[in-house]
């Protein structure tokens, strides 16, 4: 910290952050990549890529960080209802949980 640039990111003016993002992409093999500083703001943007056209839902485990320390943000950032669910087996969702909660259908 004490070598980086200090640069102001919304402007892209942060040397350190633009070499960092550079790496990663080219780790990856990706065109490029985006640093975030929480990991909140990682999950609020995932959520906004696959959330884009509302109305949608989100359905969760009802002990996930998105739905208990998140603040509300997917209903905020994507406009999406979001169903928490406890998984039967006390460990993770499975399909059981999930299929008689999907919705299909557009009404």
């Amino acid at each position: 910290m004490s070598r980086s640039s200090l640069g102001d990111d919304i402007y892209n003016e942060d040397d350190s952050i633009k070499k960092l993002e550079r790496y990663v992409a080219a780790l990856c093999g990706h065109e490029a990549a985006l640093f975030c500083a929480s990991g909140t703001m990682t999950n609020q943007l995932a959520l906004r890529v696959h959330l884009f056209n509302p109305p949608q839902s989100a359905l969760v485990d009802i002990r996930s960080h998105v739905h208990n320390y998140e603040a509300g943000g997917i209903s905020y950032h994507s406009q999406a209802a979001v169903y928490a669910v406890m998984p039967s087996n006390g460990h993770y969702l499975t399909v059981e949980d999930i299929a008689p909660r999907i919705v299909l259908d557009v009404d």
